[in-house]
């Protein structure tokens, strides 16, 4: 995408401009541009130093609307930029330019850029730019833009380090910036990064940065097998005994690219089984498989007649995992009815402020009762021809 630089030569300007009082920054930035500050246009600028407050500047329109973000491939920039996918690096661009007219020679100093990230994981969010100097009315102006995931899902955004670029007449094929611009702000300049801007159009400029999408993406594996077997037996369909001990296991793991916390997982313990005290375990990096971590009996709950399992797994980063086991005792022989016995196992994962998957597994006890088997063995029919037989 080509910017637009609008290169004037210097004129003369002479303006008699009455403005209000300048109404602060709010402590929580709201959606929009700000704050309330007085207007200008090309044809009449500023009388003193102030930032992105002329409304008809050909390179973008109004300056208060100054950030704006594009996806790989967009053929402009815009504001909201929506449907961005797990993986996808956002391009932010912020204008900057200081509004005092040429005749003026008015120059802004310690000016900055600074980029403020939202955190957590949500459907939408709201990026804010922020251009300050220590001697521009007001001191400090935002603008925002909002970003919004495919099929609205939820995503955290990342700084790409190292991708900080201040464009102008000057650093025509672009400058690095600090990576300060996503903390206490990235001192830029015209012709030097030593935060003086000249005011004209001339002397703007336009920030750029990049933001990763990191979506969240995750499964649950739900297993079972007889208690002594071996590790390589783990299976979705178990044939069991009345009165066996079986180990039901969840594999939980994180294949998205962003942190999960809080993974709750709740497991619906089938009738006829009876989960053995103590036995509810969290196995992870640090509680391994010779070492887990066991849950206190709150781990099993009882509601409506039914048993759960209802634990916190914890907190994990992407291309992490974690288990949750616990076992069960099978009811007596005289529980069962005759015949095949299929209990269905099935388990929930639910990370903080996601949804819930699935998965199950299941155990099947054949009782044999003992009923007689009838059967017609000593009859012999042969054909005779056509359709008489003997």
């Amino acid at each position: 995408m080509k910017r637009l630089f609008s290169i004037l030569s210097k004129k003369v300007w002479f303006a008699v401009i009455a403005f209000a009082a300048i109404v602060g920054i709010a402590a929580a930035v709201q959606a929009g541009f700000g704050p309330d500050r007085p207007t200008f246009t090309m044809a009449h600028p500023a009388p003193y130093i102030t930032f992105n407050s002329i409304t008809d500047n050909p390179a973008i329109g109004d300056e208060r609307a100054f950030v704006r973000g594009a996806l790989p491939g967009a053929s402009k920039y815009s504001d909201p930029v929506t449907g961005a996918k797990d993986g996808e690096e956002i391009t932010v661009e912020m204008f900057v330019h200081n509004d005092a007219a040429s005749n003026l020679n008015l120059k802004a100093r310690d000016v900055k850029v600074r980029v403020d990230l939202p955190k957590g994981s949500k459907q939408k969010q709201v990026i804010t730019g922020f251009v300050s100097s220590s001697n521009s009315k007001p001191k400090t102006v935002f603008d925002t833009l909002d970003v919004t995931g495919a099929n609205k899902g939820f995503f955290e955004l990342q700084y790409v380090p190292g991708s900080a670029r201040l464009t102008n007449n000057h650093f025509k094929n672009g400058v690095k910036l600090s990576d300060n611009i996503v903390t206490t702000g990235a001192t830029i300049g015209f012709s030097q990064l030593n935060g003086v801007i000249p005011g004209c159009t001339e002397f703007s400029g336009w920030v750029t940065l990049k933001v990763k999408v990191n979506m969240p993406r995750y499964t649950i594996l739900k297993q079972a097998r007889i208690a002594g077997e071996g590790v390589t037996s783990w299976r979705e369909h178990v044939n069991a005994k009345a009165g066996d001990t079986v180990e039901w296991r969840m594999e939980i793991r994180n294949v998205g690219s962003t942190t999960l916390k809080h993974m709750v997982v709740l497991d619906q313990v089938p009738a006829f089984n009876e989960v053995v005290p103590g036995s509810v375990q969290l196995i992870n990096t640090e509680h391994p498989a010779t070492n887990p971590f066991v849950y206190g009996p709150n781990a099993i709950q009882h509601n409506n007649g039914k048993t759960w399992i209802n634990v916190d797994g914890g907190s994990y980063l992407p291309n992490s995992n974690f288990f949750i086991r616990f076992s069960t005792k099978l009811a007596d022989v005289e529980d069962f009815k005759c015949g095949e016995n299929k209990m269905v196992n099935t388990a929930w994962v639910t990370p903080q402020g996601y949804g819930s998957i699935s998965s199950w597994a299941d155990v099947t006890v054949d009782r044999d009762c003992g009923q007689p088997i009838f059967a017609c063995n000593d009859l012999t029919v042969n054909t005779i021809g056509g359709r008489e037989i003997e």
